[in-house]
């Protein structure tokens, strides 16, 4: 069992995709950053749809918040699994930082 982290540009909009795509992975936990739109909601439906625990991280609203979340989302998880529109600049950082931090990132492109 895995602790996933979903996380996703807010212009992801795909929930059948994701869906197809997490059950691949087994988890046993979804991590999310709790964003009101796009992969991170799609990613809380999904584990209560699916009897799967979830774990948000929302930022803390101090300078810096959100990058210190994306980090605590990364070192949390097991693998990260990634909606990215190849702009959203929240999205790049963490992929960025779980693959600095040596965690499994699988990204899945999607135009808006």
């Amino acid at each position: 069992m895995t602790r996933l982290a979903v996380i996703g540009s807010r212009t992801f909009r795909d929930f059948p995709m994701l869906c197809r795509i997490i059950p691949a992975y087994k988890p046993s936990l979804i991590i999310s950053g709790g964003c009101p739109l796009g992969a991170d909601t799609f990613a809380e439906w999904w584990a209560e749809l699916n009897g799967v625990d979830p774990l948000i991280y929302l930022p803390d609203g101090k300078p810096g918040g959100y990058h210190r979340r994306d980090r605590q989302i990364a070192e949390a998880c097991d693998r990260l699994l990634a909606f990215w529109d190849g702009r959203s600049p929240g999205t790049r950082y963490t992929v960025n930082y779980a693959r600095l931090i040596e965690k499994p990132v699988h990204v899945v492109r999607f135009k808006r």
